[in-house]
């Protein structure tokens, strides 16, 4: 699991998510409420092509206005890389 915190959002990967099929993976985004400096889920990602063991949510980074960057280091590979 990959983390990364940037002022008002977070996001944390989960590449072994299976919501799409095994292994697609997926990322979650969380921002943080200014006035109440509460953490309030936003959304989750899962990429429009997943297929099995892409391991979408490898790696993650996100921006100070919310832009998200997902790694998905096994896309079209397939579980041998």
């Amino acid at each position: 699991v990959d983390v990364s915190p940037n002022g008002s959002w977070l996001i944390a990967g989960a590449p072994l998510d299976e919501t799409e099929g095994i292994g697609t993976g997926a990322a979650f985004v969380w921002r943080r409420d200014a006035a109440t400096g509460a953490w309030t889920f936003d959304a989750k990602l899962v990429a429009d092509d997943a297929e099995a063991f892409d391991e979408f949510g490898q790696d993650v980074a996100i921006s100070d206005d919310g832009e998200a960057l997902v790694g998905a280091p096994f896309e079209g590979d397939g579980p041998t890389g």
